[in-house]
């Protein structure tokens, strides 16, 4: 498995409140620390190190739980942080297989062959709204609800509904993780354009300068893994 990561802080935020983790054998996760709450940077910091220490078959869901529980304890011992809060995507890889979990709006694509696939949904009130079809997806992204979260990892138990999905596959295939500060500034559309037929490494830097060529406004962090499929 070959994997390469990046995060930067854009073009208009002063600093930069995601984090990512991945290792070359079989776990990738982005968390996008959230900036309506203060300290967003501290509590996506904590969920790289619980990743960090955990083992490697604990099940995701857990995981993210853990990582909501350590953030709880942070806040209790110092109250200056209370509010803090992170979206989260992980995926641990097999050989044809991928399991993944999310609470959020941090994404996870796979690329099937000329098709960008998301495997996760937002835990938004715009995609609530599209659901129910109040809204389009094309009014939800403009819509000044779109980043309303309705799931993240925090002190409040009330909005931690994580979720969880698994693929298998036979060949090959290429998976982004990514925060919405990629989503939010470049369409779908170009996102498979820049990600296909190109090593890992030039694909995040050319999805990165996309995002910084539309403004940026927001932090933006990208994963990039080729996963070997079951047979090749």
């Amino acid at each position: 498995m070959k994997g390469f990561g990046l995060t930067h802080k854009g073009l208009v935020r002063t600093n930069n409140q995601d984090a990512f983790y991945y290792n070359e054998e079989n776990v990738a996760a982005v968390f996008d620390g959230v900036g309506g709450a203060k300290f967003g940077e501290v509590a996506s910091k904590i969920a790289v190190d619980v990743v960090s220490q955990s083992g490697q078959t604990e099940p995701l869901v857990e995981l993210l739980t853990k990582i909501q529980q350590t953030i709880t304890e942070t806040q209790a011992v110092e109250p200056k942080y209370e509010g803090m809060a992170t979206t989260a995507v992980i995926a641990r890889f097999k050989r044809g297989y991928i399991e993944y979990s999310w609470s959020g709006d941090s994404r996870l694509y796979m690329l099937k062959g000329c098709k960008l696939v998301q495997l996760t949904k937002d835990h938004t009130i715009a995609q609530d709204f599209v659901d129910r079809k109040v809204l389009t997806k094309e009014e939800a992204k403009t819509s000044n609800i779109s980043s309303h979260l309705t799931s993240c990892l925090s002190a409040n138990d009330k909005f931690f509904k994580p979720c969880q999905g698994k693929v298998s596959f036979k060949t090959k295939k290429r998976f982004l993780f990514c925060s919405d500060g990629l989503t939010d500034a470049v369409q779908d559309e170009i996102i498979l354009q820049l990600i296909k037929n190109k090593s890992v490494t030039k694909a995040g830097e050319l999805l990165l300068n996309a995002a910084l060529g539309n403004g940026a406004p927001d932090n933006v962090t990208i994963i990039i893994f080729d996963v070997p499929g079951k047979y090749l």
